[in-house]
């Protein structure tokens, strides 16, 4: 992923779906839980109105809170890959976190990729797009919740689908023998 966004001049930084989740969401005794019904008291995100007319326009407070991908994994590994590499050199590693070889420096890195200092620079000038979710809503129970942000995550994955062959070649501007 970290190649793709360096050498893809049209790359697209999609938007990353995260789930706002403060401690207190996985402890059922803490206070803002209903003790009779299981309820949430509060929703895990802070929100702060700054328009008093306009509702959904203000400031969310994550400062105390876990904040985790839903969708968007992929693309925040190849930005942290992005940063390594800015750093002097990259860790390439196995799907477990493990070391895979040997760290690539930097320069050779961007050899490889067929890239310059400056290509890499230009990506970190780029907008990436967040929406945070809440981990519970006023009123949800921990079940429903949970229930709630898995079935985001399946509607928003459930319909994605890999382009059948034919489309790739079609559509790949930069594959000189299909164009």
């Amino acid at each position: 992923m970290t190649s793709y966004l360096l050498r893809n001049k049209y790359r697209k930084f999609g938007t990353i779906l995260v789930v706002v989740s403060p401690k207190w969401v996985n402890d059922p005794n803490h206070e803002n839980w209903d003790k009779k019904t299981g309820r949430a008291k509060k929703t895990s995100i802070e929100f702060q109105q700054l328009i008093p007319l306009i509702e959904n326009v203000g400031v969310i407070d994550v400062g105390a809170v876990n904040v985790y991908a839903l969708d968007g994994q992929h693309r925040l590994l190849g930005m942290r890959g992005l940063k390594e590499v800015d750093a002097g050199r990259i860790f390439p590693k196995t799907k477990n976190n493990e070391p895979k070889k040997e760290p690539i420096e930097k320069e050779q890195f961007l050899q490889l990729n067929n890239c310059t200092n400056s290509d890499l620079a230009d990506i970190f000038d780029e907008t990436v797009t967040v929406e945070y979710l809440p981990a519970v809503i006023e009123g949800e129970t921990m079940q429903e919740a949970k229930r709630r942000v898995r079935s985001v995550f399946v509607a928003i994955n459930k319909n994605a689908k890999k382009p059948v062959a034919g489309e790739t070649i079609i559509l790949d501007e930069d594959d000189g023998f299909a164009i």
